[in-house]
């Protein structure tokens, strides 16, 4: 935005990314691709899916059939899921290393990836 009046300009960051997909054992087309499951852009940095999660694993790639792809992955391997606690994630560029989130809970859940501030929510 800019005030010409106060001689000023201010920025916000803008969200990187155009499409965020999820795969995993834990998802409901488990390591297929290309990837069916895709979070909508609910604005402000924010992407959310909902439905249905068994135990297992899960990332979210930012593209629909490529491993070696960007991938937004967990801070360590095998990183246990919270439910309702923001936990970090950074962009994995070639998707490595490969650390993806445990869901030890099975149901419908709400995910909420805020890539503005490199949080994700699992809400059950």
């Amino acid at each position: 935005d800019a005030d010409m009046s106060n001689r000023t300009l201010s920025f916000s960051k803008l969200c990187d990314y155009a499409y965020v997909y999820l795969c995993g054992s834990a998802t409901p087309s488990g390591w297929d691709t290309p990837f069916t499951q895709s979070c909508t852009y609910i604005g402000n940095g924010q992407f959310q899916w909902e439905g249905a999660l068994t135990p297992g694993e899960i990332k979210f790639p930012l593209t629909t059939s490529d491993y070696q792809g960007p991938t937004l992955m967990a801070m360590a391997a095998n990183t246990p899921v919270v439910i309702g606690e923001p936990m970090g994630f950074f962009c994995a560029p070639k998707g490595d290393p490969d650390q993806k989130w445990i869901v030890k809970e099975g149901g419908e859940y709400t995910i909420t990836i805020d890539v503005i501030n490199n949080k994700v929510t699992f809400e059950k």
